[in-house]
């Protein structure tokens, strides 16, 4: 008696071993890679604001202070601040495979403010805003792919513009300068499943820290 309970018993317990690893088989089977992913994101301001006042943009001789230094102790100016918003993106990638990714990004980032006036008239002096556009084809590689959490590095570059309004007086200009859009992800992660966030760390015009929502599927 003792030996046929001790069989059904030990029956028991190697179904329901069997039953669970075919469970955890099917779910296996059943979650697959997403092959596609758009996303927006949003990054700090700071290396756009270096790129766009530095002086191989062709913005130097429409900047106004303080990016023109010998105007800084212009006693007959005073001067006030030019903002920059960050940069905002949005960006599209495929998988090819299940480490490399093929994409795009759009982004853009624009600069207000800068105003200037005369001390003494307190007319306005020449002031300029700057908006920069840019597309560029992007490669990522994924070494780390589960169900909630995807790590990433990545590159993207290629061209843009800067459009830049001159205001003078009671005379607008606008120019368009042509440059190159970079960004060198060295860290990206995303949480989630369909609906995920993401934060990325790198160099270039989406800033060195960003962050943003998107969807796979």
């Amino acid at each position: 008696m003792k030996k046929i309970i001790l069989l059904c018993c030990f029956t028991l317990f190697s179904v329901s071993c069997l039953l669970s690893q075919n469970t955890e088989t099917d779910e296996k089977k059943s979650f697959q890679l997403p092959k596609n992913e758009f996303h927006i994101s949003w990054g700090d301001p700071l290396i756009s604001s270096i790129m766009m006042s530095n002086f191989y943009w062709g913005m130097y001789d429409y900047m106004p202070p303080p990016y023109q230094q010998y105007n800084w102790f212009d006693p007959v100016a005073a001067y006030k601040k030019t903002y920059y918003i960050g940069s905002f993106s949005l960006s599209y990638y495929h998988r090819f495979k299940k480490w490399f990714w093929f994409g795009g990004t759009i982004s853009t980032t624009s600069t207000y403010g800068g105003k200037s006036y005369d001390a003494i008239t307190k007319e306005p002096l020449p002031y300029c805003n700057a908006t920069y556009l840019s597309f560029a084809p992007a490669i990522r590689f994924s070494y780390l792919n589960k169900k909630y959490v995807t790590l990433y590095s990545g590159l993207a570059l290629g061209p843009a513009c800067i459009f830049t309004t001159t205001k003078e007086k009671n005379t607008k200009r606008v120019d368009t300068n042509v440059g190159m859009y970079m960004q060198w992800t060295f860290f990206g992660a995303s949480f989630g499943n369909k609906i995920f966030g993401n934060v990325e760390v790198g160099l270039g015009m989406k800033g060195i820290l960003s962050v943003g929502l998107g969807y796979k599927f």
